[in-house]
């Protein structure tokens, strides 16, 4: 009996072995394929592959070269987790059927990259504005791109992700997506899809609500420091001035915004307020089709919740009194830009015989009245001051809902010109 009871023993322990080690092995070769039908395009080689048999798998020391740039990067590790080491066995038929394993998560974990890459990313349209409202209040800078990264304390881009995919008992899947950019920024996606087993075209027709959180992990506070440096403001006036151009951007784009929204803007700005938003749309297919309604009902629309560090914003008012898309902000950057790049002009003769130049230290006495004020690149604004602070005056200009304010640096000015009576 002794003699049975062991050899059973030592038949489990073989299979088990056996089983283990076609799992190792085939597990390999899956991943080794799936890294060969990259080469056209990448070429990535690892260190060594990591199996401790507990439902995980790990590739670590990953090395990648774009073939198409020549650009590389690096990753630290690759991580697997599936719900049992047995989901492994048919890994790769799943993969290839398209099918969703019912719980996993996927890690990557620090891809590092030097900030050369970032030349072959192509900017969106929607980055291109972003660059743009960035460099706003940031001295004579018009736009904050990768190339002002060093000048920030920032040598390289360093980013992790992590998927997990649950599934409940109502054949939902539970799905978090994080990203984070370290020193920079984090994203994470939080949504659930009821009834899916499969990749497929229709897979986010079902999702009726999802939430996004965005929080900054210094970026912002590095920018206001490098815009503080360049503006030569101390960092409390920078950012005043930063967040009245902003709104004077899109204000003069066409677009009114609650002030409780750029109240949260400011906040996630300066004090590095954590946003969320949470959408419950009435048909998820509305995302596409948005710019077939008013700008107006969108949030409606959309179900759309703005927290503002866990605090509800209660007003999400948006109103045009224009067709506004990204076009519409490409266009008023544009006009911006162009204002910036203005090279230095003299009042002409005409508005001299109308206009008187008084002294910069006389403006004081001029607060409620219509001037021209020069600045020392030989932009020309008009209008009437409303206000004047130790670092800037407000101009306001235009009349009814295309008025807008526009905060000059006094330092920037050059010259003060009144109606001369």
């Amino acid at each position: 009996m002794k003699k049975i009871i062991i050899s059973l023993l030592f038949i489990i322990s073989a299979s088990l072995l056996s089983t283990a080690v076609y799992i190792h092995f085939s597990t390999k070769d899956t991943v080794d394929t799936m890294i060969e039908s990259l080469k056209p395009v990448l070429t990535v080689t690892y260190r060594n592959f990591y199996n401790p048999f507990d439902g995980s798998i790990a590739i670590q020391g990953i090395s990648v070269i774009n073939n198409m740039t020549g650009n590389t990067f690096t990753i630290n590790s690759i991580e697997l987790k599936l719900a049992s080491i047995l989901d492994y066995i048919d890994l790769d038929k799943l993969i290839r059927r398209g099918e969703i394993p019912p719980k996993f998560q996927l890690k990557i974990n620090y891809v590092h990259s030097n900030l050369e890459f970032l030349k072959s990313l192509e900017i969106s349209s929607f980055g291109k504005v972003a660059a743009y409202i960035a460099a706003l209040g940031c001295g004579d800078i018009k736009e904050i791109t990768y190339k002002y990264l060093p000048k920030m304390g920032y040598e390289s881009i360093d980013l992790s992700a992590v998927l997990d995919v649950v599934q409940d008992d109502l054949d939902t899947r539970n799905i978090h997506a994080s990203v984070i950019l370290h020193n920079i920024e984090s994203y994470s996606l939080k949504t659930s899809i009821p009834n899916i087993s499969e990749l497929s075209e229709d897979l986010f027709s079902n999702i009726d609500s999802f939430e996004i959180e965005i929080e900054n992990l210094g970026y912002n506070d590095r920018l206001i420091d490098f815009c503080s440096t360049k503006s030569k403001l101390d960092r409390n006036d920078y950012i005043k001035l930063h967040q009245q151009e902003t709104k004077n951007y899109f204000t003069n784009a066409g677009l009114e915004i609650s002030d409780e929204i750029y109240r949260a803007y400011s906040d996630y700005f300066s004090s590095q307020a954590i946003i969320r938003l949470v959408f419950q749309p009435k048909n998820i297919l509305n995302l596409k089709n948005l710019h077939l309604y008013k700008i107006e009902i969108w949030p409606s629309l959309l179900g759309l919740s703005l927290y503002n560090d866990n605090k509800k914003v209660t007003n999400l008012h948006i109103s045009t009194n224009k067709e506004i898309g990204i076009k519409s902000l490409l266009a008023s950057r544009k006009l911006s830009l162009v204002k910036k790049s203005t090279k230095p002009t003299q009042i002409n003769k005409k508005s001299k015989q109308n206009y008187i130049e008084i002294k910069k230290s006389d403006i004081y006495d001029y607060v409620n009245h219509q001037v021209k004020i020069q600045t020392k690149r030989g932009t020309i604004y008009q209008g009437t001051i409303k206000k004047i602070t130790s670092y800037q005056v407000i101009l306001e200009s235009g009349t009814g809902r295309k008025k807008a304010e526009w905060p000059l640096s006094t330092h920037q000015i050059s010259h003060i010109f009144i109606i001369k009576k």
